[in-house]
């Protein structure tokens, strides 16, 4: 799914796209940590701004959690949900 600079309207059913995929990444490997890119290549996405954001909006609604390291964002599955 592409999504260019100039389309409107259902940019939050992308995001769910995504979100989608990365859950299903994330639950095959649980206890691991990724950057955003290590996902983006593992998904084969192209588009990392879409993904990024996917990201952070699963990590708002504590689906996973981040931390920083060296300046480098990782992202895991929260625990708790």
């Amino acid at each position: 799914m592409t999504i260019s600079s100039g389309q409107t309207g259902n940019i939050e059913y992308a995001y769910d796209y995504y979100c989608q995929e990365v859950l299903q990444f994330f639950r095959k490997y649980p206890y691991c940590h990724y950057c955003k890119r290590a996902v983006v290549h593992a998904l084969n996405s192209g588009n990392i701004v879409v993904m990024g954001k996917a990201l952070e909006k699963l990590v708002s609604d504590g689906m996973l959690s981040s931390s920083c390291r060296n300046g480098v964002k990782f992202y895991t599955l929260n625990e708790k949900k």
